[in-house]
């Protein structure tokens, strides 16, 4: 039997943005993060991998149960997205999007954020490793030396 994963998309305002390739059933994660700085040459990417406590992915499958059914023509530009895959992730199903201000007037937007702050409780933990400096990344910002 092939394992359901979930897959979920974050962009930020602070040019943080993370795509979760895959959850799988144990609340196991992969996935990259990436640090979109308005300095090109500060922008960075790495790869993450953890495990979202067990009580914690509960509530997460809870909530993505209560999620209503996805209705084709809501695919437009969005801050977050939630979906799922079996066998591949290019064959994903969407199961929710997420815009800035769908949770004033949507329960499935703000089950989405809770979601996602559970998940980032996690994601965040890697935050540091592109958003602070690295002498390889300060090099490029470095003005040359004066002779």
């Amino acid at each position: 039997m092939t394992e359901k994963k979930y897959v979920i998309t974050w962009s930020n305002r602070e040019g943080i943005n993370w795509y979760i390739r895959g959850i799988k059933p144990d609340g196991s994660f992969y996935g990259e993060i990436l640090y979109m700085s308005s300095s090109p040459s500060k922008r960075c990417a790495t790869f993450v991998e953890g495990q979202i406590p067990p009580e914690d992915w509960r509530i997460c499958q809870d909530l993505i149960s209560q999620l209503a059914p996805f209705s084709q023509g809501h695919e437009k530009k969005h801050f977050g997205l939630l979906g799922c895959w079996t066998t591949s992730l290019g064959v994903s199903t969407i199961i929710f999007t997420y815009d800035a201000g769908d949770e004033m007037v949507s329960d499935d937007a703000r089950r989405f954020l809770e979601i996602k702050a559970i998940v980032e409780k996690e994601v965040a933990k890697d935050y540091p490793k592109i958003t602070q400096p690295t002498p390889a990344r300060d090099v490029a910002t470095r003005a040359a030396p004066e002779e």
